[in-house]
């Protein structure tokens, strides 16, 4: 009897232990059904913390490490500037050795022209030039002895024509007064001699001039006209030299406008464009009304950013500050400061905008004109 006891007595609070279980079971349920599941409420709550990570990590609320600045907008450009590489003749474009975007060092060949015509002018000029030196080295030389010979021979032939050109006249003479001959005739025997005692005064003083060498005047005709053949080899060679563009720097090759096969002119501008990318420099403008705030000192501070994307930032380096407000379309005026950075791999682009923040004093700093004012005490 008491066993039958104890059994109905643990049956009992087993039933009440399962009645309790379906209870608790199916108030769950309906807190699920009217809420939503827990499993999806601890995701949206995770979501939307990491959500909220990410914005509070965003670079645009990027901090500044600086009490006060100012803000600008800096393009930007080669540390070496745009580099124009112009052809220096006119000419067809035989070759071509670069890209926009290759590297090039200082002293590479970027494009070449037609250079035949030049050298055909140039061997003239070297040939014009051989021959007034060999000129001038005869006449500084003096004359040779087979020189001296020969005309000593072409002075004794012409005495013999004169002697006898002279005995001719006599026999004219006496034809003469036995009206043998016309007076004419035995005028044009006397101008035929008058003519052979020139060319021989004209041999004698050559032969005389052998002896004394060439005069101070000739000398110096014959040495201009050496310098002069001198100067045009060397302005020849220059012209050839100009049929061959290269590299003035290293440098990246922006930009390339001529073809194989193409004709130029000395016109044709920006043929080739380089300029130096490592490091790059930002050209600053600052507007007026905040110029008083900047103190250009070789410590000032800089940070670039991206327009597009704030991740991209840069700290800049200061170079160099122009002196003199630049004057826009727009009649404002703006300070030009000059920053220099590093981009690495970064995708920045020449002439590209980004905006700047450069350390500056307090907006209330009155520290320039509490000086002046010392100064009047």
């Amino acid at each position: 009897m008491q066993s039958s006891k104890r059994l109905f007595f643990f049956l009992g609070i087993a039933t009440q232990v399962i009645v309790l279980c379906l209870s608790v079971f199916f108030l769950h349920n309906v807190h699920q059904k009217e809420s939503g599941s827990g499993v999806g409420e601890f995701e949206e709550e995770e979501f939307f913390s990491a959500n909220q990570e990410e914005k509070s990590e965003s670079p645009s609320t990027l901090k500044f490490p600086f009490a006060h600045f100012v803000t600008g907008v800096g393009r930007v450009l080669p540390s070496s500037g745009y580099i124009e590489i112009t052809p220096g003749v006119s000419g067809e474009v035989v070759d071509v050795n670069v890209r926009p975007g290759d590297y090039v060092q200082e002293g590479e060949l970027l494009f070449c022209l037609d250079d035949a015509d030049h050298k055909f002018t140039l061997r003239e000029r070297i040939a014009e030039y051989d021959a007034s030196m060999a000129s001038l080295k005869l006449l500084q030389e003096g004359p040779s002895h087979s020189t001296l010979e020969a005309k000593e021979k072409e002075i004794d032939q012409m005495k013999i024509k004169l002697a006898q050109s002279e005995e001719q006249c006599s026999i004219f003479k006496t034809l003469l007064e036995k009206e043998a001959v016309t007076p004419f005739e035995n005028n044009e025997r006397n101008a035929q001699h008058a003519m052979l005692a020139k060319e021989l005064e004209k041999i004698l003083a050559e032969y005389a001039g052998l002896y004394e060498g060439p005069s101070p005047s000739e000398l110096e005709i014959r040495k201009a006209r050496v310098k002069r053949d001198e100067a045009q080899v060397h302005a020849t060679e220059r012209q050839l030299q100009k049929c061959h563009a290269y590299a003035p720097i290293s440098a990246r090759v922006l930009a390339v406008n001529l073809h194989k096969g193409e004709h130029v002119t000395t016109q044709n501008r920006n043929s080739v464009i380089l300029g130096s990318d490592n490091p790059l420099h930002l050209k600053v403008h600052i507007d007026e009304k905040d110029a008083w705030r900047i103190s250009p000192s070789k410590a000032l501070r800089a940070i670039a950013i991206h327009r597009s994307n704030p991740q991209l930032h840069f700290i800049l380096h200061y170079v160099s500050m122009t002196p003199l407000l630049e004057k826009t379309p727009e009649n404002e005026r703006k300070l030009e400061l000059t920053f220099a950075f590093d981009k690495g791999l970064a995708p920045i682009y020449l002439e590209e905008l980004l905006d700047v923040s450069i350390e500056a004093s307090s907006p209330n700093d009155t520290a320039c004109l509490d000086y002046q004012f010392n100064q009047l005490r």
